[in-house]
């Protein structure tokens, strides 16, 4: 059992949010996360150390991530190339209009 139990579980919340999404995680990235939890939670003389990743607590173990099994979703790529690409490039096209009328 951990001594901040409420920082523990939050933490490992955020850890399985961000893992839901294919978010690379490093240990210093959840030290680092987990250094802001702790005082919203009323603990003001929290300390992050190295023991929740030492211990491989809840099994969270670093891994290298490579492959397909992370790749971002199809369909999520289609929709921000028909998207969020097309609108881009159409502003780019319009800027260097723009420029080049002006010469």
């Amino acid at each position: 059992m951990c001594v901040f139990e409420d920082v523990d579980q939050t933490v490992l919340k955020w850890v399985h949010v961000v893992r839901d999404k294919n978010i690379p995680l490093s240990g210093s990235l959840i030290k680092q996360q987990a250094l802001k939890f702790p005082e919203s939670l009323g603990h003001l003389n929290f300390q992050v150390s190295n023991g929740w990743l030492d211990k491989k607590r809840h099994g969270i173990v670093e891994k290298v991530i490579s492959g397909e099994s992370a790749d971002v979703n199809e369909a999520d790529c289609n929709d921000w190339r028909n998207k969020t690409l097309k609108k881009l490039l159409v502003e780019k096209v319009r800027m260097l209009m723009k420029q080049t009328a002006m010469i």
